[in-house]
């Protein structure tokens, strides 16, 4: 299979070809995994920002009919709900 843009090969649930070069800001949960690790985020909204471009890469690459799209979409609705709730971020934010 590949992306709607034809540029990414995808095989099952991995990822054959790097489909972060479509997106204008790459971001991916292998790169946040690896700045968590190395404590690079000194601030929650650096964190967040780095969720955010994961959100809007997916954007940027799948179609807004997809189901990619929708779940981009969901996931940053729940993670704003749950940045809120543990107190990391104002409403007004």
């Amino acid at each position: 299979l590949s992306s709607p843009n034809g540029s990414v090969n995808i095989i099952g649930n991995g990822v054959v070809s790097n489909q972060l070069n479509s997106s204008r800001f790459p971001m991916d949960f292998k790169i946040i995994h690896e700045r968590l690790k190395s404590r690079y985020y000194s601030h929650v909204h650096l964190f967040r920002a780095d969720v955010l471009r994961l959100f809007n890469s997916c954007r940027e690459i799948y179609p807004p009919n997809s189901e990619q799209f929708k779940c981009a979409n969901n996931l940053q609705n729940y993670f704003e709900k749950k940045m809120v709730e543990s107190g990391f971020l104002n409403i007004n934010d």
